[in-house]
C-alpha cells in the first residue's frame, strides 16, 4: 500500500521538530544543575496555575479530538520547512540565550545569590531571549503542524510566558531599580524594536 507522498514529508518534518524540542530538553535538564542558591522566591501560585491551565487544555482537548486536529491550512512542504526552520532557530536562540545566562537561571521567578543583571549576547536583544526562543520554536511546531490544536497550543505558551515574564520583570526591578529601569527604556521585552 502507498502512502501520500505529503504525508510522509509531513511526517519527516514532525521527527526533524520532535528531535529539535528533545534536544531542547536534554539541554535544559542538563544545564539546570550548579545553578546559584536563590535567596527569594515568588509564591508558587502562578505554576498551579499553569499547571490548571495545561491541565484544562488537555482535558478540551481530549474530550474535543475532532476540533482540535482540523486542519488551518491544507498540508504543505513549504509550511513544513518554514515551520521546521523556525523551531530550529527558535530553539538555538533560546539555547543560547541559557548558556549566557549562567548559574543565574531558575525555572521559576527567583532572586539568586549574587545574582547578576545579564546584558549581553541575546540579552542585548531583548529582556526574555529565552522566552523568545521558546516563541518561536512552538510559532514554527505550529506552522509545521497546521491544526487547531497547534494554534492553541501556542495562544496557551503566549498567555503563559507573558504571565511569568510580569512576575521576572516586578523581581528584576526589585533587586536591580535604576539600572534595570534603563535596561528596560533601551531593550524591548521579547521581539527586537517592537514589544
Amino acid at each position: 500500500m502507498q502512502t501520500d507522498p505529503s504525508l510522509q514529508t509531513s511526517m519527516n518534518y514532525h521527527r526533524a521538530i520532535l528531535s529539535l524540542w528533545a534536544i531542547w530538553l536534554v539541554y535544559w535538564i542538563v544545564s539546570s544543575f550548579g545553578n546559584k542558591r536563590a535567596v527569594y522566591r515568588t509564591n508558587p501560585l502562578w505554576r498551579f496555575a499553569a499547571l490548571l491551565i495545561v491541565v484544562g487544555l488537555v482535558a478540551w482537548w481530549r474530550s474535543h479530538p475532532e476540533f482540535f486536529g482540523q486542519r488551518l491550512f491544507p498540508r504543505t512542504e513549504a509550511a513544513a520547512l518554514a515551520g521546521t526552520v523556525l523551531c530550529a532557530i527558535g530553539i538555538g536562540f533560546s539555547i543560547w540565550a541559557r548558556a549566557v545566562l549562567g548559574r543565574n537561571w531558575s525555572g521559576g521567578p527567583v532572586i539568586k545569590e549574587g545574582h547578576e543583571l545579564v546584558q549581553t549576547g541575546p540579552y542585548r536583544l531583548v529582556r526574555h531571549p529565552i522566552y523568545t526562543g521558546i516563541l518561536l520554536a512552538v510559532l514554527g511546531s505550529a506552522l509545521a503542524g497546521g491544526r487547531v490544536g497547534d494554534l492553541m497550543l501556542f495562544l496557551t505558551v503566549i498567555i503563559m510566558l507573558t504571565l511569568k515574564l510580569r512576575i521576572e520583570e516586578s523581581l528584576m526591578q526589585r533587586q536591580f531599580g535604576e539600572r534595570y529601569a534603563e535596561y528596560r527604556k533601551r531593550t524591548k521585552a521579547l521581539i527586537p524594536s517592537v514589544f
